[in-house]
C-alpha cells in the first residue's frame, strides 16, 4: 500500500493529522495494489488509476454543505464518489445515503505514546479539573447563531480549567502533543459528537439538496424562561479518542441524537457505553452540576473503572492496525470497482 496524506487544507493542531500513521503499512505486500488517500481534499493528479484508489477520513457531513458559500465544497464530494474505488468514512448517516463504507476512526496509540511526555498514563497527576479543546472567537454568537462552544467554556471556567482554543493567541494546547499531555493531567473531558457550525445557508442548502442531511435542534442552555439552541448534525470527534487515550473522564453533550435508531445516532455509542465508559451533560445547567458531582467524589473506583473501561475499548477495538485489517486489507481481494 501507499498512502497520500490530502492535509493541505488542514489546521495545523488538528489531531487527525497525528491520530493514524497509514504510513506504517506501506510495505505490506498484501495491500501492494491499493492507494490509500487521507483527507478529503484530494488532489486528484495524484490518483494512479490502475492501482485500487481508498479515499479514507473526509470531512464528512460537512463537506456537502461547507466552502466559502453554502454547497461550493460538494463538487469534491461527488468526484471522490465517481473517481474512488471505495470510499471508507466514519460517519454513518453519509456513509449509508451515500453508499460508502463505514470504517470508525482509527488511533496509532504507538504514535501517540512517541509524541506525549510520559510512557504509562497511570503514573500521570491529574492537576486540573477540566479540559475541552475547540474552536471559539470567545463570543456567545458564531455567524449569528448561539456557539454552544462558548457557552460550556463559560461554565467550566468556574474551576480549574484547560481551554485549547487556536482563536486565542496565547492559549495552551497549540501543539498537538501539548494538548494531548493538558489532557492528560486533567480529571475531565468535556466533549462533543455533533457538528456545530452548519450556518443557516449551510442548512437551507443541505436540505434542498441532500435530504439524507439531518438538522435537530440542539438545546445549549436553559436561561429563565428562555432557551438557546443551534441545529446540529451527528458527527463523531477525534477529542473523544484524545479523552479515552489519556484516561480523562469523558463528559459528552448528549445533544439530539443520542439513543436515536442507527444511522441517525449519537456517534459515540457506536464505539462506548454510557454510563460504564462516559458520562453524557444535557445543557449548561447539567454540564456544571456533573462536573461538581465527578469532583465531589472524584476517588470513587466507578470512576476509575469508567476511563479504563473507554480505554481497553478504543486501544482494543479502534486502533489503527485494527481499522487496517478489517477494512482496509479485503479491499486489495475485492479489486477495482472504476
Amino acid at each position: 500500500m501507499k498512502s497520500f496524506l490530502h492535509d493541505r487544507y488542514w489546521p495545523q493542531e488538528d489531531q487527525v493529522r497525528f491520530f493514524n500513521r497509514w504510513d506504517q503499512f506501506n510495505d505490506d505486500p498484501r495491500t501492494k495494489d491499493i492507494d490509500l488517500h487521507i483527507g478529503g481534499h484530494v488532489d486528484f493528479k495524484k490518483l494512479r488509476n490502475e492501482k485500487i484508489n481508498v479515499n479514507i477520513n473526509g470531512e464528512w457531513p460537512n463537506e456537502f454543505f461547507g466552502g466559502r458559500t453554502s454547497g461550493s465544497a460538494a463538487w469534491k464530494c461527488e468526484e471522490i464518489e465517481k473517481r474512488f474505488d471505495y470510499v471508507l468514512n466514519f460517519d454513518k448517516p453519509t456513509a449509508s445515503a451515500r453508499g460508502h463504507i463505514y470504517a470508525p476512526y482509527g488511533y496509532s496509540y504507538e504514535n501517540v505514546l512517541s509524541n506525549v511526555c510520559w510512557e504509562n498514563i497511570d503514573d500521570v497527576e491529574k492537576t486540573f479539573d477540566t479540559f475541552m479543546i475547540g474552536h471559539c472567537k470567545m463570543n456567545p454568537l458564531w455567524n449569528g447563531e448561539p456557539d454552544a462552544i462558548y457557552h460550556w467554556h463559560q461554565v467550566t471556567s468556574k474551576f480549574n480549567s484547560v481551554f485549547c482554543n487556536n482563536y486565542i493567541k496565547d492559549a495552551p494546547g497549540k501543539k498537538w502533543s501539548d494538548s494531548m499531555d493538558l489532557c492528560a493531567k486533567s480529571k475531565i473531558s468535556v466533549v462533543w459528537v455533533d457538528f456545530l457550525y452548519a450556518t443557516r445557508e449551510n442548512r437551507n442548502f443541505a436540505e434542498s439538496t441532500y435530504d439524507w442531511i439531518r438538522f435537530k435542534d440542539a438545546v445549549i442552555k436553559r436561561d429563565g424562561g428562555n432557551i438557546i439552541s443551534k441545529p446540529t448534525v451527528p458527527q463523531m470527534k477525534g477529542r473523544v479518542y484524545t479523552a479515552a487515550f489519556c484516561k480523562s473522564i469523558i463528559l459528552c453533550y448528549k445533544g439530539p441524537w443520542a439513543s436515536e435508531v442507527s444511522p441517525y445516532n449519537s456517534p459515540i455509542e457506536d464505539y462506548l457505553e454510557p454510563e460504564k465508559d462516559f458520562l453524557y451533560f444535557e445543557d449548561c445547567e447539567d454540564l456544571e452540576s456533573k462536573i461538581k458531582e465527578i469532583l465531589g467524589d472524584y476517588d470513587n473506583p466507578k470512576y476509575r473503572d469508567m476511563v479504563n473501561s473507554a480505554h481497553d475499548k478504543m486501544k482494543n477495538n479502534h486502533d489503527v492496525s485494527n481499522i487496517y485489517e478489517k477494512y482496509i486489507v479485503p479491499l486489495a481481494k475485492k479489486g477495482k470497482t472504476k
